[in-house]
Parts: C-alpha cells; sequence; structure tokens
C-alpha cells in the first residue's frame, strides 16, 4: 500500500522513518514535508500502522510527481511520460501486497 509520511524524532532528537514504513524515501514533498512509502496490507503485517495515515491511488502518486521538478541525466526537464514510467517503476518494485 502506498503512503504519505512524515519523518518522526527520536529520544534523542535525530529525524527517523516511521518504524512502520517498509520501503521509503521517495519523492519528497518540500512544502508538506512528507515523503511517499510503502507498507503492507493489514492482512499481511502483524503491527500497528496509525489510522491517521494517508494512503495514495497510483494516480494521486503520478499528481505528486507531475509537481516536482526533476532533470534527466542530460539535465533537461523530465516530462510527464518519464514522471509516470518513474512513479510505476518504483510501485511496482516496492509491492508489498
Amino acid at each position: 500500500m502506498i503512503v504519505e509520511y512524515k519523518m518522526n524524532m527520536s529520544e534523542r532528537g535525530y529525524m527517523i522513518v516511521p518504524p512502520w514504513v517498509e520501503n521509503c524515501g521517495y519523492f519528497f514533498d518540500d512544502v508538506k514535508k512528507t515523503y511517499i512509502g510503502f507498507v503492507s496490507s493489514e492482512a499481511n503485517r502483524e503491527f500497528y500502522v496509525p489510522d491517521t495515515i494517508t494512503y495514495l491511488t497510483i494516480e494521486e502518486v503520478k499528481q505528486r510527481v507531475y509537481d516536482i521538478p526533476m532533470r534527466n541525466e542530460e539535465g533537461g526537464w523530465l516530462s510527464k511520460a518519464e514522471k509516470d514510467v518513474i512513479v510505476q517503476t518504483t510501485i511496482d518494485a516496492n509491492d508489498l501486497g
């Protein structure tokens, strides 16, 4: 499942990924200070995920990524189609069921 999350602060004041996020750190939103991550579906996990977490669809992730300026290896701006490939590849690689 695709989730939007913020970092947590550890007891020592360090920023850490919430322990319930299994794959993390994708598509940072500088305005909301959130990341995209992945968690297993409730049927496939034995740990708590907060009820307040925001779950996203693939289309919602794509829209988020469309708003992020991203450059290709040559320094040009990525097109929507190129960003679609990045999003789908990321999601396919992190399908936790």
